[in-house]
């Protein structure tokens, strides 16, 4: 059923673009942060600036290379899980890397299913550990052996899915294979609700991915906000200031300590530097604006 809504409030949305910011299915150009808006009737897949609201949800409409956060306003038509807009803007980028994680982190999370049917066949650990050291390490020789990883995942999935005793272990096969995260995803929800043999199961599992995609999507902002920071301070090798440096104390003025106490927290999750990073208020490092 199709919702027509007329507001003025800003409704936050997430969609893709191509790698020279233009629609895939239309003709708009993009420049980031400038409104854009469409004349006409509005029509879903036909006329107007389409994007869905939730991040999970916009990975089913993958048209392009490059994923954005983004803004719609004015008439809005809506169905299911996506939306067009008389008028939209996109906000920030998100990085791929984003997604390629957040699928390796669903994969990971119901793998115990295929090995447990079929233990010994290691082709969707393999491919996930490939794609996993490609995430780390982007480069043509991590490349070549996620491709090399998943063609063999691919095999087996195909195989399970002709052999398999029970729709969990076909699921748990099919994920390591898969080309896009959003299908990952679904192989994963479906694995976990054919293990358990419960709806109940699956909407968990689903609830888990939403909450996790936008965990990562927090601590790449929280990541960007820091490398901005060190960057206007003459730092541009923070792996070395955590983990190498004689002196691990990175200090963020004009904030109050609840919020140095949380960056210190969120610094130590994402790289790794528990116990190791000491954080304070203090006036060591001073922020610039630019």
């Amino acid at each position: 059923m199709v919702n027509e809504v007329k507001t003025d409030n800003i409704i936050p949305c997430y969609r893709f673009v191509t790698e020279d910011l233009r629609s895939e299915n239309g003709v708009m150009q993009w420049s980031i942060g400038e409104w854009r808006r469409v004349e006409g009737e509005l029509s879903l897949c036909n006329n107007g600036l389409h994007a869905c609201r939730e991040p999970t949800q916009s990975l089913s409409y993958v048209f392009g290379e490059r994923w954005f956060s983004a803004e719609a306003r004015g008439e809005i038509l809506e169905e299911g899980d996506k939306f067009c807009a008389r008028e939209m803007r996109l906000l920030k980028e998100i990085p791929i890397m984003v997604i390629h994680q957040w699928a390796v982190d669903c994969a990971y999370r119901v793998l115990s299913v295929y090995e447990e049917e079929y233990p010994g066949e290691m082709s969707p650990r393999l491919a996930l550990e490939a794609r996993q050291a490609w995430i780390d390490n982007p480069c043509p020789e991590t490349d070549a052996a996620r491709d090399a990883a998943s063609a063999t995942a691919r095999a087996t999935a195909s195989a399970v899915a002709r052999y398999a005793a029970r729709d969990a272990a076909w699921a748990a096969a099919r994920y390591a294979a898969s080309a896009t995260a959003r299908a990952v995803a679904r192989y994963a929800a479906w694995a976990v609700a054919s293990a358990a043999a419960s709806a109940t199961a699956r909407d968990a599992e689903e609830k888990w991915q939403r909450e996790h995609l936008q965990e990562l999507m927090m601590e790449q902002n929280t990541k960007d906000i820091i490398n901005k920071i060190l960057r206007n301070n003459g730092i541009t090798d923070w792996e070395y200031v955590i983990h190498d440096a004689p002196q691990k104390i990175v200090t963020f003025p004009n904030r109050t300590q609840e919020e140095v106490n949380r960056l210190a927290k969120l610094i130590a999750k994402i790289y790794d530097a528990e116990d190791t990073l000491i954080i304070d208020n203090g006036s060591s490092i001073k922020e610039k604006d630019e």
